[in-house]
């Protein structure tokens, strides 16, 4: 289908002289081809009023008819009363200080334009005076009212202001005579800007914003306070000192909050606090909160879309690692708890799934990944297990392929891969080194579709929970550099003294009469398992 449209026919501009533009300027313009438009009845066309003096202005305010004061005029008064308090002397300054906040008492519209100016003047000399020790110097701003100073062009136009006090020295000076009068009206911005005036603003923001699980900034706002001073990394620091200090009833509102204020934040200072954050905050505690490990991993994790991870420090990197590995652990120590708790096991299945519980927390720091396939047979456990408790992890259900049900764990190390079967005839260990199977990351990560036979048929270096399998899994861990947490020198899981670790050596080497019993009870398992690799074989190669 074609379309035809007609050309748009406008009527000529019209070509005014340059007289008739400079008399139109002037206001003498009334006819030639650029004409004024028709005003309404009574309006008149042109009056000019020349701008009050700051003495008409303040005499106004001083004789009670603050009202006739225009926004414009209190704005000039803001910016240009300073330099009038000098001519005219202490004495005035302070009289006519005091009759400004006598007149914001009952004009909320002053009131909140000197709170924001106040709010400003003793956030930014605050942090001067810890910079320098000395008195600050203080930084004016205009159309200061509606300013959010965050955006790289805002702080651009804040670097062209001029040193002028943000509001005359007068007024924030004669602010405490009025701050009971304030409060009776108004509770809590006058009680952020006392503390403001204390040089504890930070820590009083953050006991608010912990108290109430509510961001800095949405209180600031409440107060109609500059929102931009709830960024500040001051405040933050103060809330994860908070989080950290309020021990076991620290809960997920807390978390939450941190997640809101590190959304809130712009670019660097959100950098800044994700690195404190992962510093600062144990792998204990964060393993208690998913919602914030996975927040950080999603933002800053090595295998994230669009990850920051390279802006990390590398104390932010290995602790991030850290969280993440305590976070897969602590997934992994609760399936074995639901998986002991809700199926019906023989003692030595029991014995076994604790024993592995206890063998991966020696490297509860050290996984980045984590991924559960659950049986369809165990759907006690399933629907239990991808309840709330495992929210945010990676759970799946595995095809039916007519093998015996078992549980299958999949960690991440970096450049190894161990897949756990948990209980069954076979109830092996499955290791996977990337570097021969490049794609296998994508085979146990991504795919929606595996089965106990399709993950026996992938391969990979097999091995045993028999006797003593402890000490020969940590020697293959070892030779693939991967050790236990730092600072290990006792295996959890063991008893003395086979327990005792040395990261040269690794776990003691078992006795020959121990190695023959260990032999002895590996040959049943190696039959077994050559059964069963058979049966995934033929399964794979059929279906």
């Amino acid at each position: 289908m074609n379309f035809n449209f007609r050309p748009l026919e406008l009527p000529p501009l019209p070509q005014p002289k340059a007289q008739e533009l400079i008399n139109l300027g002037k206001g003498t313009g009334e006819s030639g081809p650029i004409a004024p438009p028709q005003l309404p009845p009574g309006v008149p066309r042109y009056q000019t009023k020349p701008p009050r003096s700051m003495d008409e202005i303040l005499a106004d305010i001083e004789n009670e008819k603050g009202e006739q004061v225009t926004i414009l005029e209190w704005v000039y008064l803001f910016y240009a009363k300073g330099d009038w308090d000098e001519k005219q002397g202490r004495t005035r300054a302070k009289s006519t200080s005091a009759a400004i906040w006598k007149f914001a008492l009952d004009d909320d519209k002053i009131k909140n334009r000197l709170f924001w100016r106040l709010a400003i003047y003793y956030s930014q000399g605050n942090q001067n005076q810890r910079r320098t020790k000395k008195r600050p110097v203080l930084k004016n701003m205009e159309s200061l009212e509606n300013l959010e100073v965050e955006s790289v062009q805002e702080k651009a136009e804040q670097s062209k202001i001029s040193d002028r006090p943000v509001l005359p020295l007068s007024l924030v000076h004669s602010f405490p005579d009025f701050a009971s009068e304030f409060k009776k009206i108004e509770l809590l911005p006058i009680d952020i800007l006392l503390a403001l005036v204390d040089n504890q603003g930070d820590q009083q923001i953050a006991s608010w914003s912990f108290q109430n699980s509510i961001p800095p900034k949405k209180i600031l706002e409440k107060a109609h306070l500059p929102k931009s001073l709830g960024s500040k990394h001051g405040i933050f620091i103060e809330i994860i000192k908070y989080f950290i200090n309020t021990g076991p009833s620290r809960n997920l509102r807390q978390a939450n909050l941190i997640i809101n204020c590190l959304e809130d934040m712009a670019t660097e200072p959100q950098l800044q606090g994700v690195q404190h954050l992962l510093t600062k905050v144990s792998t204990e505690i964060a393993g208690q909160f998913p919602m914030l490990v996975n927040w950080v991993q999603k933002h800053y994790g090595i295998t994230s879309p669009d990850t920051r991870w390279s802006e990390l420090s590398q104390p932010a990197k290995t602790a991030l690692q850290d969280w993440i590995g305590a976070l897969s652990y602590e997934s992994f120590y609760k399936l074995v708890a639901i998986l002991l708790r809700t199926l019906n096991l023989e003692e030595w299945e029991r014995k076994q799934l604790t024993s592995r519980r206890d063998f991966w927390s020696n490297y509860s720091d050290r996984f980045e990944r984590l991924r559960i396939l659950l049986p369809q047979s165990s759907q006690k456990a399933s629907e239990e297990a991808i309840g709330s408790e495992f929210e945010h992890q990676d759970i799946s259900i595995l095809q039916e392929d007519g093998s015996d049900p078992t549980e299958v764990c999949i960690f991440d190390f970096g450049d190894c891969c161990i897949v756990e079967f948990f209980r069954g005839p076979g109830s092996e260990t499955r290791v996977f080194d990337s570097r021969v199977y490049p794609h296998i990351k994508t085979q146990l990560f991504d795919s929606p579709e595996l089965s106990l036979k399709r993950l026996r048929c992938l391969g990979g270096e097999v091995h045993d929970h028999k006797y003593l399998w402890q000490g020969c899994s940590e020697k293959l861990l070892r030779t693939r550099d991967i050790y236990p947490n730092q600072g290990t020198q006792y295996f959890q899981g063991l008893y003395h003294p086979y327990n005792q670790y040395n990261r040269e050596t690794g776990l003691p080497v078992p006795s020959l009469s121990e190695q023959e019993e260990r032999q002895r009870k590996l040959e049943y398992w190696e039959r077994e398992m050559e059964k069963i690799e058979m049966e995934a074989r033929y399964f794979c190669e059929n279906h």
